[in-house]
C-alpha cells in the first residue's frame, strides 16, 4: 500500500480465494478480507536493433557512427553481413555492419531517419506481496 503512486511501482491484486491472475489496479480499494495485493517494481530498458541488412539498397545516403560526413550506399554483401559504402568526396570504398550505421535517407529527402527499431522491454526486479 505505501508503494501506490511511487514511480516504477505497480499494485496489482487479485481474490483472496481464487486462482485468477494478478490484475493492476490503477486505483486500489483496499478490501483487505476479500483481496490479495502485490507491489511489482518494474524496470524498462529501451532496447535498439539495428535495421536488416537488406533494407539498405543502392543510392541510400547513410550516417555512420564516429565518422563526419554523408557516405552513399553502393550494395550489401549479404554473406558477410557487411553494408558497402562510398564517400562522397573520396573514392576508396568501406564496409560497415548494419550496427554503425545512425541515420539514412533517400537523396531526394530532407529528413533522416533512425537506423534501428526502438522497444520497450519491462522486467520485474522487486515484488512485495500483501495476503488479504
Amino acid at each position: 500500500m505505501l508503494k501506490h503512486g511511487e514511480p516504477g511501482w505497480r499494485i496489482e491484486f487479485k481474490p483472496s480465494c481464487s486462482a485468477k491472475q494478478w490484475a493492476e489496479a490503477s486505483d486500489p480499494m483496499w478490501f483487505w478480507g476479500d483481496y490479495n495485493y502485490r507491489a511489482v517494481r518494474i524496470e524498462k530498458t529501451i532496447v535498439r536493433t539495428p535495421l536488416p541488412i537488406e533494407h539498405y539498397k543502392r543510392g541510400m545516403e547513410v550516417k555512420i557512427s564516429d565518422i563526419c560526413g554523408t557516405s552513399i550506399t553502393v550494395g550489401t554483401k549479404s554473406e558477410t553481413g557487411w553494408i558497402v559504402v562510398i564517400f562522397r568526396y573520396d573514392s576508396p570504398i568501406s564496409y560497415y555492419a548494419p550496427s554503425r550505421i545512425e541515420k539514412w535517407r533517400w537523396p531526394n529527402e530532407s529528413e533522416w531517419h533512425p537506423a534501428f527499431t526502438e522497444t520497450t522491454e519491462e522486467r520485474e526486479v522487486e515484488r512485495l506481496e500483501v495476503e488479504g
